[in-house]
Order: structure tokens, then C-alpha cells, then sequence
């Protein structure tokens, strides 16, 4: 999938791993957010909301995304 990406081709890469290609960026974005406050905080530059959840929606989209990845990957392999 990462050579696909490479070269630019979104379709080669969907066709490998449709899930890690959307959860990829969209679990990157919330990351690098997170490092960008915390680093413009610690600079005292800006202090910028943090994003966050209570335990009991960290606990339950862990168990989502666990159970989605466990779906995909029962239905992928029974082609």
C-alpha cells in the first residue's frame, strides 16, 4: 500500500487496504494536532484546545475500531 501511495495511486492503495487508508490520515491529523498544542503550550506561544473524551468514549471507539478492523478482515478474506 505504501509504494502505491508513493507513486500516487489512490486506487492501488484503496485496493490494498481501504480501511488503514481512511483511518491512517484521519488518526494522523488528530495526533499532530495534539503535538502542535502541546509544543505551542510548552513554547508559551499560544495555548490551543486539547482534544478530548471521557473514558467511556475512548473505551468505546477503541472497541469499534477493533471490532471494524476484525469485520474487514474475516469479509476480506473470504473472497
Amino acid at each position: 500500500m505504501a509504494a502505491a501511495l508513493l507513486r500516487g495511486d489512490l486506487n492501488a492503495a484503496w485496493h490494498f487496504n481501504p480501511v488503514v487508508l481512511v483511518l491512517g490520515p484521519l488518526i494522523g491529523l488528530a495526533v499532530g494536532y495534539q503535538v502542535l498544542a502541546w509544543a505551542l503550550e510548552a513554547l508559551r506561544l499560544v495555548k490551543l484546545p486539547r482534544i478530548s473524551m471521557s473514558p467511556r468514549v475512548v473505551d468505546w471507539l477503541t472497541k469499534a475500531v477493533i471490532a471494524l478492523m476484525i469485520v474487514y478482515g474475516v469479509a476480506r478474506n473470504l473472497n
